[in-house]
């Protein structure tokens, strides 16, 4: 099933990364100790992100940095 909500500000999408995905207590995508989540998209590919998500980098795509330079992303 699908749930679509209301889109989430920069720090809210931040503090739900933090809280869902790099708590290992609450991340049903861990495997044994270890948080597997990486980088997935044509945009990831755009950017260069590959491998693991860096929360730095998620923080500024968040706030609609570059993940690398923090210049403004132009769309």
């Amino acid at each position: 099933m699908l749930t679509i909500s209301k889109p989430l500000s920069s720090g809210q999408a931040q503090t739900y990364h933090a809280k869902e995905f790099t708590s290992a207590e609450q991340n049903y995508w861990k495997q044994g100790d270890a948080i597997l989540g990486e980088w997935q998209g044509q945009l990831a590919e755009k950017y260069g992100l590959v491998g693991a998500i860096d929360a730095q980098h998620f923080a500024r795509l968040s706030e609609g940095q570059n993940p690398y330079s923090a210049n403004e992303l132009m769309f």
